[in-house]
């Protein structure tokens, strides 16, 4: 998968310009990006986008990669606008799981600007633990040094790990020990430097706090949520019925956010909240 490095970078803190804008006007966009990743990205979506408004996307609280960090933590985190950010801020953008912080981030930023924050809602996905245990054995698939054997093995204690626990939180600390656990194997193996593994590790930690606060912000405990517009895949998403509307596309969820159809009607909406 492609870098970071051929995008127009800015970092402010907790945003990361992912394009130039211009006009004096920003959206920001929610999800957790990284390298290896098989779903197209904001990155893609800024790419192909011919939006005006720049496109900011959040970074992660440095704590994440230490401990599960609660949802407020975050939503605090990301609703300190940097001195970069163009203008208002026209719509808050989310990404699957991502589209849980829409709401109350949106109501954040609105403190700061006469008119509120739009939210557009791509793939809406609630936060549940089978969903924790997909995005562990994609993980897993990918380790060749592992033995078949093994791949089963640790998907079965991880489906255990994520029927059994009795929360969330519990079954996310079981999840990443398990994965820190397969790493240290692998990375023994392969006789690899152990300041790498730190940066496997604390990576998937990051990840797996990120999904844990998304769990604690269900849509529908969430005034607001109603407001937003969903854009799916032709595989729809469960969280999009609790949105306005739904506009449905003919796309793969894996291309959802580099499809030109999807960036077309993005700018369509943008345009009509600018008026």
């Amino acid at each position: 998968m492609d870098s970071y490095a051929d995008v127009p970078v800015l970092t402010e803190n907790s945003w990361r310009r992912l394009r130039v804008g211009t006009v004096a006007r920003s959206v920001l966009a929610v999800d957790f990006d990284f390298t290896g990743r098989q779903e197209a990205a904001f990155r893609h979506f800024a790419e192909v986008s011919d939006i005006d408004q720049e496109i900011w996307q959040v970074t992660q609280p440095p704590e994440s990669t230490g401990e599960l960090v609660p949802a407020a933590r975050y939503l605090d985190f990301w609703a300190e606008s940097p001195a970069g950010v163009a203008g208002d801020v026209d719509a808050v953008l989310g990404y699957c799981v991502g589209c849980a912080f829409l709401p109350e981030l949106a109501r954040r930023i609105a403190r700061t600007q006469q008119r509120p924050p739009a939210l557009v809602l791509f793939d809406p996905e609630p936060m549940v633990a089978a969903s924790l245990y997909q995005d562990f054995k994609k993980t897993i698939d990918v380790m060749s040094i592992l033995s078949a054997q093994e791949k089963q093995r640790l998907l079965t204690e991880a489906g255990r790990i994520c029927e059994n626990s009795g929360s969330f939180t519990t079954a996310a600390t079981e999840i990443t020990s398990l994965y820190e656990e397969t790493v240290g194997t692998a990375f023994t193996r392969l006789g690899m430097d152990e300041s790498l593994q730190s940066e496997f590790t604390d990576m998937f930690r990051s990840y797996v706090s990120y999904l844990a606060a998304a769990s604690e912000l269900a849509a529908e405990t969430q005034a607001g949520w109603q407001a937003g517009i969903a854009l799916t895949s032709r595989q729809s998403s469960p969280g999009a019925r609790h949105a306005s509307r739904e506009i449905r596309f003919p796309v793969s969820a894996a291309e959802l956010l580099r499809d030109v159809r999807v960036t077309d009607a993005v700018f369509d909406l943008l345009e009509e909240i600018r008026g």
